[in-house]
């Protein structure tokens, strides 16, 4: 990575920044304001390109068993660079550290093969969506 591009662990993050990340990986604009939720993850990482966040991974933890990793965003323009790799191994390498037992993370279909590289393996599980409109709760 030169010089222009920063990886940064616990970065300070506007509101407005990871708004304006989340609309151009094409996500609902929908989000919590980043300055409320941030006290609930574990660790994250933003990647910077010349001060402009164009990446950020975030993790859930309890600090010594789980680890659930969420939010896996790079900006559309930045895609298929391989920076999706460098934030997943940055996170990956970082919670092996700290001995935590299991990593999971909940992706599409289609990135699968993506996620295979790093060692995930593939079952099947279940989610609650409260969004999805198919979704049956009694």
């Amino acid at each position: 990575m030169n010089k222009d591009f920063v990886l940064i662990k616990n970065d300070v993050i506007t509101d407005e920044e990871i708004r304006a990340l989340r609309k151009s990986v094409g996500w609902d604009n929908n989000c919590y304001p980043f300055s409320k939720c941030k006290k609930n993850f574990y660790v994250y990482f933003t990647l910077r390109h010349k001060k402009n966040l164009i990446g950020f991974i975030g993790v859930i933890s309890d600090g010594f068993n789980d680890a659930y990793i969420q939010d896996l965003m790079i900006a559309r323009e930045y895609q298929l660079q391989g920076f999706g790799t460098q934030l997943m191994n940055k996170t990956i390498n970082y919670l092996k550290s700290k001995n935590i037992k299991c990593i999971q993370v909940t992706f599409n279909p289609e990135l699968i093969e993506f996620y295979k590289r790093f060692g995930f393996h593939i079952f099947n599980a279940g989610i609650i969506d409260k969004d999805d409109k198919n979704s049956n709760t009694h």
